[in-house]
């Protein structure tokens, strides 16, 4: 090991295994060693990779300044690969079959003349699939069919760029998550993710919103409300959505006590109509820390909460 970076973790005056070190921290407080880079604007998830953290962490490395910090895109093709992981002990979706499909971005719904999917791994222990190529800037579903389990359906903005990184979690069998969701055939249940918190309270005011609403021909359509609220803070990079038991057929926004427990997770009472098939669209639109004019739209189908899972995964960076 020739050089250590140390991101938002333990506090020490001595560099581990008595090589240089950097750390980058959220707290002034903290540091590692004596060349440390202070993010007080950002928050712990965000500060792993974050553009300024990215920057002080290769020059660092290199002794160089990087060229640049936005990711450079590529025009003809992203080669995409990853891993399925059961959430959070990390193994492998074993016995699943990952399907990639086309969507329409304006409806979440499959491209009409897509009869079969871009591409279908079948899952081992190891939970890696891929790679597969895509088209850069077109909108995919990742369609997790696990045997003798409801489907689970990821949504994300599209790739930039060739990654290998792409990581799938689904729930095991039994799993808290699942258990503490209310399921059922009229609405859907949504988890939404970002690796960078969430901010409601932020003392810079540079908070987040998250807008959710739902077209539904059959139930009627659900207007756009901001699931994020003051109490939730600033901490959770995941957003449980669904229906409350207590409160059906109506969004409270309320939070889901549950889940609000858990690290880095809080919920909503949020009722998205389902039909099947799916009817219409739900539409997420993020405004990333108070950015108005730089807002990131998700589109999913309107599907079953008894039937199918969602994940829909927003991008932590802004880019065109």
């Amino acid at each position: 090991m020739a050089k250590y970076v140390g991101i938002d973790g333990h506090s020490t005056q001595n560099c581990p295994g008595n090589v240089p070190c950097k750390g980058i921290f959220v707290d002034p407080n903290d540091q590692l060693g004596d060349y440390n880079l202070y993010l007080s604007n950002e928050s712990h998830v965000q500060v792993a990779t974050s553009e300024a953290s990215f920057a002080g962490q290769f020059e660092f490395l290199t002794e160089v300044a990087p060229e640049r910090t936005h990711i450079a895109p590529e025009a003809d093709e992203v080669t995409v690969a990853g891993r399925t992981l059961y959430f959070p002990a990390n193994g492998g979706a074993e016995g699943s079959t990952l399907n990639i499909w086309e969507i329409d971005s304006d409806t979440g719904h499959r491209l009409e003349e897509a009869e079969s999917p871009v591409a279908s791994f079948a899952i081992d222990d190891s939970g890696n699939w891929g790679p597969v190529a895509l088209v850069p800037g077109a909108h995919y579903e990742f369609e997790l069919l696990r045997p003798g389990r409801p489907n689970h359906h990821f949504f994300r903005q599209p790739f930039l760029r060739s990654t290998h990184l792409v990581r799938l979690n689904t729930s095991p069998v039994d799993g808290d998550a699942e258990a503490n969701t209310h399921l059922g055939p009229d609405h859907a249940a949504l988890v939404v993710s970002r690796d960078k918190e969430w901010w409601t309270n932020a003392s810079n005011a540079n908070n987040d919103r998250l807008e959710v609403s739902t077209s539904s021909p059959y139930w009627g359509d659900q207007p756009a409300l901001n699931v994020l609220r003051e109490e939730m803070g600033n901490s959770n990079i995941g957003i449980h959505l669904h229906d409350s038991a207590e409160r059906p057929a109506v969004s409270s926004g309320e939070i889901l006590t549950w889940f609000h427990e858990q690290a880095f997770q809080t919920g909503a009472d949020i009722y998205m109509p389902a039909y099947a098939p799916a009817d219409g669209t739900i539409t997420l639109i993020s405004t990333p820390r108070g950015r108005s004019d730089r807002q990131q739209t998700i589109n999913v189908p309107n599907l079953r909460s008894s039937e199918h899972r969602i994940s829909v995964i927003f991008n932590d960076y802004i880019q065109d």
